[in-house]
């Protein structure tokens, strides 16, 4: 029979879908054959041939040619087999065609069936091979949905037909990172596994291959072998520890991942959204100092990192030779921090979890129409929100008005190239709403007097 729609369905299946019309002829094959032994009980051999060329499918059922027919569904006589061929012999096989075939309701729902799980089959094998190919590898996806429910995030990895979805589970997203529809991120292929329901693609945003790839990625002499990272340790979202070593002798593994000013080891921590540069508040660094009253407040953080036996290196960015010198005073023996000291550290640690993640990479400022200072507006708002804020509104008195949070016109220049993916309009905004509660810096002194003027005036009494 001509099948020449047959044909060019499996062309344009194999063009716009990549599935190869071989297979997906194997599958329709599969089901002509199901679909008659259902409509004709009893047959057991069936072939259907194929002529690529002409269009054209030809069905036979095989019968044995026997001297006595005990099985006519499957059995024919040498007679009769001598009618069709006069080379017929005994125990031969003879090709019986079907003619006008005509398939009962139920077997041709069967036959589809067979047709559609053959598509499944191929599109499920593809995305395996393509993708199976990329286990452990970096991968750029766009958010496509965030579930409400369980906070799943649904990612498009790849494009065109060679596209697939991806599920980043809550428990693999880095801890305070907001994710956005639409928006463009970085994510590590743990593996793809074959289900029932298809292949699966494991994706993470906190494995530690993640930190690894990123190295090789900016650092030529870890891509090249050079230098090799022996091993990662990740808290997502706060810290990561990285063990690099050279046979080289003139190679320096830590300075080639750190690079020239910090900018190879900057663009993975903005990446990882993991770095966040922050201070103490003075009454903190006060309590501190009151232990500790020559030491830096940097080597408290260091020495903080001393207390854990699994840490055996730490990468420190530091600018000047006093910082380089007083890292040497602090590593120079080990000496963890004290309870007291700790406490102390782990309050502010608590404080900060409500602070706005600026590092004050100051990308933010240059596409600014408004010519606003976003990092020190920002670090004026959180501490705001997360010290005691008194001095907030002086220090916005010695600028123009132009240069406050309210003069922020929203345009959104600004978060469109921030890496902690800050919605930097609205937190100004915020941060504008709050001081119209504050009173000017002028109205506090003025209160102060007074309250200084009663509690004299009560002496006196």
């Amino acid at each position: 029979m001509k099948c020449d729609e047959i044909f060019a369905a499996l062309a344009m299946l194999e063009k716009e879908r990549g599935i190869p019309q071989n297979f997906m002829m194997g599958k329709i094959i599969q089901a002509l054959t199901t679909a008659y032994k259902r409509d004709h009980e009893g047959v057991e051999n069936v072939i259907v041939d194929v002529d690529e060329e002409k269009h054209d499918l030809r069905m036979y059922v095989q019968k044995e040619i026997v001297e006595e027919v005990m099985d006519p569904a499957n059995e024919i006589s040498l007679e009769d087999a001598r009618k069709r061929s006069a080379k017929a012999e005994l125990g031969g096989i003879v090709n019986i065609p079907v003619e006008n075939v005509e398939f009962g309701r139920i077997a041709a729902g069967n036959g589809k069936q067979v047709i559609i799980q053959g598509l499944r089959e191929a599109e499920h094998g593809m995305i395996y091979d393509e993708w199976g190919s990329k286990q452990h590898e970096i991968l750029t996806g766009t958010v496509t949905r965030i579930d409400p429910r369980n906070g799943n995030v649904i990612l498009k990895i790849g494009t065109g037909s060679e596209s697939t979805e991806a599920v980043l589970t809550q428990n693999e997203q880095v801890p305070g990172e907001e994710l956005v529809e639409g928006q463009m991120i970085k994510v590590y292929l743990v593996e793809v596994r074959r289900t029932t329901r298809g292949p699966q693609v494991l994706i993470s945003r906190t494995h530690p291959g993640l930190v690894k790839r990123l190295f090789e990625l900016e650092v030529p002499e870890i891509y090249d072998g050079t230098v090799e990272i022996r091993s990662i340790a990740r808290e997502a979202g706060n810290r990561t520890k990285m063990a690099v070593w050279s046979e080289d002798e003139n190679i320096d593994p830590i300075g080639a991942c750190v690079g020239p000013r910090g900018q190879r080891v900057n663009a993975i921590v903005e990446e990882l959204r993991g770095g966040k540069l922050v201070t103490l508040e003075p009454d903190e660094e006060q309590r501190l100092h009151a232990i500790r009253p020559d030491d830096s407040i940097a080597s408290f953080g260091f020495r903080w990192l001393q207390g854990f036996d699994n840490i055996t290196m730490v990468l420190s960015g530091m600018s000047n030779m006093a910082q380089m010198a007083d890292n040497i005073k602090t590593f120079d023996h080990l000496d963890p921090l004290s309870d007291a000291e700790r406490d102390i550290l782990m309050e502010a640690a608590e404080r900060m979890k409500n602070a706005i993640p600026c590092t004050a990479c100051r990308y933010c400022c240059d596409g600014c129409p408004q010519g606003l200072d976003i990092p020190d507006l920002l670090h004026k708002y959180n501490q705001l929100r997360v010290g005691s804020g008194s001095s907030v509104k002086m220090q916005l008195d010695a600028l123009p008005q132009d240069k406050w949070p309210a003069a922020c016109i929203g345009c959104g220049a600004c978060a469109a190239v921030c890496p902690q993916k800050i919605a930097i309009p609205d937190e100004l905004a915020a941060f504008a709403a709050e001081l119209d509660k504050l009173p000017s810096w002028a109205e506090v002194c003025k209160a102060r007097a007074e309250a200084e003027r009663q509690e004299k005036a009560s002496r006196g009494r």
